[in-house]
């Protein structure tokens, strides 16, 4: 019984995560306040959504989520801050790590973060599928602009008030106040400082 009722569960969620208009808006925000104990107000969460590791999923208030993003943390964290959007397609895996995202940031469709690593150098014998993961850590500062297909790599920084321009791989620190691009990443220019 107690089997038929975690299959059951499974597809509640399926169903939940999938459905369409404003009843599946409804019932999206209704499954993520239930399965992660949250009663942050204001979430909006598109349809097509994967959720792995609920448990280790936790957001603050007023987060927008895109159609199709995926959310994998079954053996990892990931901290989302307030005011949080992310665009459609993105995909967030802390497996062997962790990713902490500030407050008021904003991501672009198609981005990539990824926590950890696979290890492959221990013996050419060894498939590197077999060879385990480096762990590792991923942050987000607050006020960030990350535009789309941006890939973030294992213990990658990205400080507060800054600009990562679409298509950028980041794999180190970018300071704060910065504007990002390319492949590695790399700083253009500083962002304009408010007049006083």
């Amino acid at each position: 019984m107690l089997r038929v009722l975690r299959e059951f569960s499974f597809w509640w969620d399926a169903f939940c995560l999938n459905a369409p208009g404003a009843i599946g808006e409804w019932l999206r925000a209704r499954l993520f306040f239930k399965r992660t104990q949250n009663a942050a107000a204001k979430i909006m969460i598109g349809p097509g959504v994967s959720v792995r590791g609920w448990d280790n999923l936790h957001y603050a208030e007023n987060l927008n989520v895109g159609r199709g993003c995926i959310f994998e943390t079954s053996l990892g964290e990931i901290s989302i801050g307030k005011n949080v959007s992310f665009n459609s397609g993105l995909v967030l895996s802390s497996n062997h790590g962790r990713i902490e995202i500030g407050d008021d940031v904003q991501i672009g469709m198609n981005t990539v973060m990824r926590a950890a690593g696979h290890c492959f150098d221990q013996s050419p014998d060894i498939p590197i599928n077999q060879q385990g993961h480096v762990e590792g850590k991923i942050v987000i500062g607050n006020d960030v602009w990350i535009g789309a297909n941006v890939t973030i790599l294992p213990n990658a920084h990205i400080e507060n008030h800054c600009v990562i321009g679409a298509g950028a791989v980041v794999s180190g620190t970018i300071p704060e106040g910065s504007v990002a691009v390319g492949v590695p990443a790399k700083v253009t220019r500083a962002l304009r400082q408010p007049e006083k």
